[in-house]
Formats: structure tokens, C-alpha cells, sequence
């Protein structure tokens, strides 16, 4: 795909190189140039994900509106209420006015701009909008070489798979992106009944059992923050030797 007037294009990379998400930020619009003022490309509308900004791009027709003394884009949220305005008609550049409205809140909001002169208003048509949070599911295969044994024993607390020790972590995770993440965890599949698989890491040293449910494992999480994780087994049983299990990720950007 190439990068056009139309489209904008943002890679999400988590994990040290896994290929997460691709946001589309679709930006082409047809606009009606025979009207007074018109949003133009490179102004948000509908739906996006991993959003906390809106842009508003306008041109002003002075064939049908000459000398006007107010240009103002105005952004209102769900409820109907101003949420940000901007006026300014000495930053025209070529009858086009430009701003972009950052650090919002995930939810809904309508976008519309005003022109007037001395004799006449005119106001473009409501775009609706959605800002949503970005939620990812990754899944890793912590298989071989990590594998768990559990013989000739009825009970062993907390053995290091094979190859980790206290200094040689399974994984590591990094933050690459230029916003906060929330990572979450939990087993793909569903354990044999004498073993349990335990989590801790260079954040945080408490063991946290790992279950087919998610548990936070590391909260709002700076960029280009990195974390180490180590896996524990207890075998309350003789079983034979086996993989790690995989192991899912969920990773959420902090509003």
C-alpha cells in the first residue's frame, strides 16, 4: 500500500518485533467545493482505534463568501457540549485553516466548522466521530527449548524450566510504542492437573500463578520500558517431560 492524500498509515510493534496491529487512518473525503467552507482531506471521520486526537482541516470558498472575518472548527463531545474550539482567520494559509485537536478522552464527538462575514454564516455539515482504546491479543509459543520435567518426584516447588536460570529469562518484553500499555496474561490451554506454571519478573518478584484466565502482569507501561519474565513450575505429580504451554498476551493502551 502507498502513502497518499487519502490514507495515513501507522504500525503498532510490541513485543520485540511482533507485528501487532496496522491502524488505517483513512483520511479521503469528496468534498462539495461549491460551498462556502468544506472539510478537506487530513479531517478525521468515524471510526479509530489507538486515537486520542481529531484533525480538522477546512477550505474556504471566497468566490461565495468574500473577506470573512471568522473561520472557527469546533468539536463538541457525546452529550453535545463544547469540547474544544479554534478560530482564526489569520492562520489561513491559501483559504485553508488546519488544527488538530489532541488529548482527548476515548468516546463520541461531532466536528463542524463556521465561516461569516459581515452578511452571512455558514456552517459545514456534522462529521460524528469515535475515538476507541486499542486492545491486542498476542500469543507467544514458549515451547522448545523451555521444557518442564516433573519425574521421579510428588511434589516439587517452583523448578526453572530448562535453560532459565536466575539470570537467563524465558522472555522479555518491550515497549516500543510512544504511548503507555497495560500488559495482561494468561495460559493458552489448560494445564495437566500436576502442574502449575508461575509467573514473576524483574518489575515485580511475587510469583503469580498463571491459569486460563488473564491476570495483570505489568500496568501502564512506559515507552521504551523492558521486563524480564521468569517461569516457575510446581509438580504435584510424576509426569513426563513437556513443553512450556503458550502463553497469551493482552495488551491495552492506558486511556
Amino acid at each position: 500500500m502507498s502513502i497518499n492524500d487519502r490514507t495515513l498509515v501507522g504500525i503498532l510493534v510490541i513485543g520485540g518485533g511482533v507485528l501487532v496491529a496496522a491502524i488505517m487512518l483513512s483520511m479521503g473525503m469528496t468534498p462539495n467545493t461549491t460551498l462556502p467552507i468544506y472539510f478537506v482531506n487530513y479531517t478525521s471521520n468515524g471510526s479509530y482505534t489507538c486515537m486520542d486526537y481529531i484533525l480538522a482541516n477546512v477550505t474556504i470558498n471566497t468566490t461565495t463568501i468574500t473577506n470573512p472575518t471568522l473561520v472557527n472548527i469546533t468539536l463538541y463531545n457525546s452529550s453535545g457540549s463544547l469540547n474544544a474550539s479554534f478560530a482564526n482567520t489569520s492562520a489561513l494559509i491559501n483559504d485553508n485553516l488546519f488544527t488538530n485537536f489532541t488529548n482527548l478522552s476515548y468516546g463520541n464527538y461531532l466536528l463542524n466548522a463556521t465561516v461569516a462575514n459581515g452578511s452571512q454564516t455558514n456552517v459545514t455539515p456534522t462529521l460524528n466521530i469515535t475515538l476507541s482504546q486499542c486492545n491486542y491479543t498476542i500469543t507467544y509459543n514458549l515451547g522448545y527449548p523451555f521444557k518442564i520435567l516433573c519425574v521421579n518426584t510428588t511434589f516439587n516447588t517452583y523448578i526453572q524450566p530448562q535453560n532459565q536460570n536466575d539470570t537467563n529469562p524465558i522472555f522479555t518484553i518491550n515497549n516500543s510504542e510512544p504511548f503507555n500499555l497495560t500488559y495482561d496474561m494468561k495460559l493458552k490451554n489448560a494445564l495437566n492437573s500436576n502442574i502449575s506454571i508461575w509467573v514473576n519478573s524483574s518489575a515485580n518478584s511475587t510469583l503469580k500463578n498463571l491459569t486460563t484466565s488473564y491476570i495483570e502482569l505489568w500496568n501502564n507501561v512506559s515507552n521504551a520500558s523492558t521486563l524480564d519474565l521468569w517461569f516457575w513450575t510446581n509438580c504435584t505429580g510424576n509426569i513426563a517431560q513437556t513443553n512450556m504451554p503458550n502463553i497469551t498476551f493482552g495488551v491495552t493502551r492506558n486511556a
